[in-house]
Protein backbone atom coordinates (compact mmCIF):
# COMPACT_ATOMS: atom_id res chain seq x y z
CA UNK A 1 0.00 0.00 0.00
CA UNK A 2 1.68 3.37 -0.84
CA UNK A 3 0.24 7.00 -0.52
CA UNK A 4 -0.06 8.91 -3.99
CA UNK A 5 0.44 12.57 -4.31
CA UNK A 6 -1.43 14.70 -6.48
CA UNK A 7 -1.95 18.38 -7.63
CA UNK A 8 -5.47 19.88 -8.45
CA UNK A 9 -5.03 23.11 -9.56
CA UNK A 10 -7.78 26.16 -10.62
CA UNK A 11 -6.10 29.22 -11.27
CA UNK A 12 -4.22 30.65 -8.42
CA UNK A 13 -5.74 27.96 -6.11
CA UNK A 14 -4.00 24.52 -5.45
CA UNK A 15 -5.38 21.29 -3.78
CA UNK A 16 -2.95 18.35 -2.68
CA UNK A 17 -5.09 15.51 -3.26
CA UNK A 18 -3.56 12.39 -1.31
CA UNK A 19 -4.69 8.75 -2.33
CA UNK A 20 -4.23 5.34 -0.19
CA UNK A 21 -3.69 3.09 -2.97
CA UNK A 22 -3.19 -0.53 -3.29
CA UNK A 23 -3.45 -2.88 -6.04
CA UNK A 24 -3.62 0.05 -8.38
CA UNK A 25 -6.58 1.47 -7.32
CA UNK A 26 -6.74 4.60 -5.08
CA UNK A 27 -9.85 5.82 -2.79
CA UNK A 28 -9.73 8.95 -1.42
CA UNK A 29 -8.07 9.56 1.78
CA UNK A 30 -8.73 13.46 2.96
CA UNK A 31 -10.41 16.04 2.20
CA UNK A 32 -10.98 17.25 -1.49
CA UNK A 33 -11.91 20.94 -2.63
CA UNK A 34 -12.71 20.38 -6.39
CA UNK A 35 -13.41 17.08 -6.66
CA UNK A 36 -16.85 16.40 -3.73
CA UNK A 37 -18.16 12.63 -3.50
CA UNK A 38 -21.59 14.28 -4.78
CA UNK A 39 -19.81 15.58 -8.16
CA UNK A 40 -20.06 11.80 -9.47
CA UNK A 41 -18.06 10.23 -12.30
CA UNK A 42 -14.73 9.06 -11.79
CA UNK A 43 -11.82 11.12 -10.80
CA UNK A 44 -9.15 10.12 -13.31
CA UNK A 45 -11.84 11.31 -15.56
CA UNK A 46 -12.51 14.71 -14.63
CA UNK A 47 -8.93 14.86 -14.07
CA UNK A 48 -8.42 14.64 -18.04
CA UNK A 49 -11.07 16.64 -19.20
CA UNK A 50 -10.17 19.79 -17.02
CA UNK A 51 -6.24 19.30 -17.56
CA UNK A 52 -4.12 18.46 -20.79
CA UNK A 53 -0.69 17.86 -22.56
CA UNK A 54 2.19 16.34 -19.78
CA UNK A 55 0.39 17.25 -16.98
CA UNK A 56 -2.14 15.85 -17.11
CA UNK A 57 -0.14 12.65 -17.96
CA UNK A 58 1.72 12.98 -15.07
CA UNK A 59 -1.19 13.42 -12.76
CA UNK A 60 -2.72 10.29 -14.06
CA UNK A 61 0.16 8.52 -13.27
CA UNK A 62 0.43 9.40 -10.20
CA UNK A 63 -3.48 8.76 -9.59
CA UNK A 64 -3.04 5.53 -10.80
CA UNK A 65 -0.69 4.53 -7.53
CA UNK A 66 1.18 1.80 -9.68
CA UNK A 67 5.07 3.00 -8.82
CA UNK A 68 7.19 0.15 -9.02
CA UNK A 69 8.66 -1.46 -5.99
CA UNK A 70 12.20 -1.86 -4.52
CA UNK A 71 15.48 -0.78 -5.78
CA UNK A 72 16.67 -1.89 -8.96
CA UNK A 73 20.36 -1.21 -8.76
CA UNK A 74 20.75 -2.21 -12.51
CA UNK A 75 18.80 1.04 -13.77
CA UNK A 76 20.01 3.42 -10.93
CA UNK A 77 22.34 5.04 -13.41
CA UNK A 78 20.92 4.63 -16.74
CA UNK A 79 17.49 6.51 -14.90
CA UNK A 80 19.96 9.41 -13.94
CA UNK A 81 21.44 9.54 -17.53
CA UNK A 82 18.07 9.69 -18.90
CA UNK A 83 17.23 12.33 -16.86
CA UNK A 84 20.45 14.19 -17.72
CA UNK A 85 20.05 13.62 -21.46
CA UNK A 86 15.74 14.76 -21.29
CA UNK A 87 17.10 17.95 -19.59
CA UNK A 88 20.15 19.85 -18.96
CA UNK A 89 22.03 17.55 -22.12
CA UNK A 90 19.99 18.74 -24.86
CA UNK A 91 18.54 21.92 -26.52
CA UNK A 92 14.85 21.41 -25.39
CA UNK A 93 13.16 18.74 -22.94
CA UNK A 94 12.38 15.18 -23.08
CA UNK A 95 9.37 15.75 -20.70
CA UNK A 96 7.99 12.13 -21.27
CA UNK A 97 11.35 10.43 -20.18
CA UNK A 98 11.20 12.97 -16.66
CA UNK A 99 7.03 11.95 -16.59
CA UNK A 100 8.39 8.28 -16.78
CA UNK A 101 10.91 8.11 -14.29
CA UNK A 102 9.22 10.43 -11.50
CA UNK A 103 5.96 8.71 -12.28
CA UNK A 104 6.81 5.04 -12.22
CA UNK A 105 9.74 4.35 -9.98
CA UNK A 106 9.81 3.83 -6.21
CA UNK A 107 10.79 6.23 -3.71
CA UNK A 108 13.69 4.40 -2.41
CA UNK A 109 14.79 3.88 -6.31
CA UNK A 110 14.25 7.29 -7.14
CA UNK A 111 16.76 8.88 -4.18
CA UNK A 112 19.01 6.74 -5.23
CA UNK A 113 18.79 8.52 -8.84
CA UNK A 114 18.73 11.83 -7.29
CA UNK A 115 22.05 11.06 -5.80
CA UNK A 116 23.71 9.83 -8.73
CA UNK A 117 21.98 12.89 -11.15
CA UNK A 118 23.95 15.11 -8.56
CA UNK A 119 27.24 13.19 -9.22
CA UNK A 120 26.67 13.16 -12.98
CA UNK A 121 25.65 17.13 -13.37
CA UNK A 122 26.77 18.53 -10.83
CA UNK A 123 23.29 20.11 -9.58
CA UNK A 124 20.55 19.07 -7.99
CA UNK A 125 17.21 17.53 -9.92
CA UNK A 126 14.69 20.13 -8.49
CA UNK A 127 17.34 22.83 -10.34
CA UNK A 128 17.31 21.10 -13.51
CA UNK A 129 13.22 20.67 -13.58
CA UNK A 130 13.00 23.97 -12.86
CA UNK A 131 15.03 25.10 -15.75
CA UNK A 132 13.57 22.83 -17.84
CA UNK A 133 9.65 23.35 -17.11
CA UNK A 134 7.09 25.84 -15.88
CA UNK A 135 3.53 25.96 -14.76
CA UNK A 136 1.56 23.25 -13.18
CA UNK A 137 3.86 20.89 -14.58
CA UNK A 138 7.05 22.11 -12.67
CA UNK A 139 4.74 22.23 -9.77
CA UNK A 140 4.17 18.71 -10.13
CA UNK A 141 7.27 17.40 -10.24
CA UNK A 142 8.52 19.62 -7.72
CA UNK A 143 6.59 18.38 -4.95
CA UNK A 144 6.77 14.64 -6.29
CA UNK A 145 10.29 15.08 -5.67
CA UNK A 146 9.75 16.90 -2.27
CA UNK A 147 7.72 13.92 -0.91
CA UNK A 148 10.01 11.26 -2.28
CA UNK A 149 12.99 12.73 -0.57
CA UNK A 150 10.77 13.77 2.70
CA UNK A 151 7.36 13.91 3.36
CA UNK A 152 7.80 15.48 6.13
CA UNK A 153 9.77 18.13 4.99
CA UNK A 154 7.11 18.63 2.04
CA UNK A 155 4.39 19.55 4.71
CA UNK A 156 6.75 21.34 6.50
CA UNK A 157 7.63 23.40 4.14
CA UNK A 158 3.81 23.85 3.17
CA UNK A 159 2.94 24.76 6.94
CA UNK A 160 5.55 27.47 6.75
CA UNK A 161 4.36 29.40 3.68
CA UNK A 162 1.00 29.03 4.64
CA UNK A 163 1.39 31.40 7.70
CA UNK A 164 4.80 33.73 6.75
CA UNK A 165 2.41 36.65 5.78
CA UNK A 166 0.41 38.54 7.87
CA UNK A 167 -2.67 36.76 6.80
CA UNK A 168 -2.68 33.07 7.37
CA UNK A 169 -3.20 30.38 4.20
CA UNK A 170 -6.38 28.99 6.60
CA UNK A 171 -7.05 26.23 3.86
CA UNK A 172 -3.53 24.95 3.29
CA UNK A 173 -3.27 25.19 7.28
CA UNK A 174 -6.39 23.51 8.53
CA UNK A 175 -6.00 20.45 5.74
CA UNK A 176 -2.55 18.99 6.82
CA UNK A 177 -3.03 19.94 10.26
CA UNK A 178 -5.95 17.53 10.70
CA UNK A 179 -5.06 14.83 7.84
CA UNK A 180 -1.40 14.60 9.45
CA UNK A 181 -2.27 14.71 12.71
CA UNK A 182 -2.49 10.89 13.38
CA UNK A 183 -0.09 10.46 10.72
CA UNK A 184 3.53 11.52 11.04
CA UNK A 185 2.59 14.91 12.82
CA UNK A 186 5.82 14.85 15.00
CA UNK A 187 7.90 14.34 12.36
CA UNK A 188 6.54 17.23 10.56
CA UNK A 189 7.22 19.43 14.23
CA UNK A 190 10.63 17.80 14.14
CA UNK A 191 11.54 19.46 10.68
CA UNK A 192 10.04 22.51 10.85
CA UNK A 193 12.11 23.32 14.02
CA UNK A 194 15.45 21.82 11.89
CA UNK A 195 14.18 23.90 8.72
CA UNK A 196 13.10 26.91 10.01
CA UNK A 197 14.84 27.19 14.01
CA UNK A 198 11.61 27.65 15.25
CA UNK A 199 8.96 25.29 16.59
CA UNK A 200 5.86 24.82 14.59
CA UNK A 201 3.99 25.85 18.36
CA UNK A 202 5.61 28.92 18.34
CA UNK A 203 4.76 29.41 15.07
CA UNK A 204 1.08 28.82 15.14
CA UNK A 205 1.58 31.28 18.25
CA UNK A 206 2.89 33.89 16.90
CA UNK A 207 0.47 33.54 14.10
CA UNK A 208 -2.69 33.88 15.77
CA UNK A 209 -1.48 37.20 17.46
CA UNK A 210 -1.54 38.37 14.40
CA UNK A 211 -4.29 37.09 13.33
CA UNK A 212 -5.89 38.57 16.20
CA UNK A 213 -4.53 41.92 15.60
CA UNK A 214 -5.52 42.22 12.07
CA UNK A 215 -9.02 40.16 11.16
CA UNK A 216 -9.91 39.63 14.80
CA UNK A 217 -11.83 36.30 13.40
CA UNK A 218 -15.17 35.50 15.59
CA UNK A 219 -13.30 31.74 15.92
CA UNK A 220 -10.08 32.61 16.47
CA UNK A 221 -9.16 31.46 20.05
CA UNK A 222 -10.95 28.36 19.75
CA UNK A 223 -9.23 27.89 16.02
CA UNK A 224 -5.98 28.34 17.50
CA UNK A 225 -6.25 25.99 21.16
CA UNK A 226 -6.75 23.18 18.64
CA UNK A 227 -4.19 23.37 16.43
CA UNK A 228 -1.74 23.87 19.82
CA UNK A 229 -3.69 20.61 20.98
CA UNK A 230 -2.49 19.17 17.95
CA UNK A 231 1.32 20.06 17.50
Amino acid sequence: QTETLILLQDGERSTWLYCDCHDGKCKQSSPLLFFPPEFGGKLEKDICSDTSGHYQRLLVILLQGSREEGIDEENIEKDSKDLYAAGEDKFGTDEETFITILGNRSAEHLRRVFDAYRKLSGSDIEDSIKGETTGNLENLMLAVVKCVKSIPEFFAERLYKSMRRAGTDDDTLMRIMVSRSEVDMLDIRASFKKMYGVSLYTTIQVQFVKTQTYYLPQYSHMYTVYFYNIC
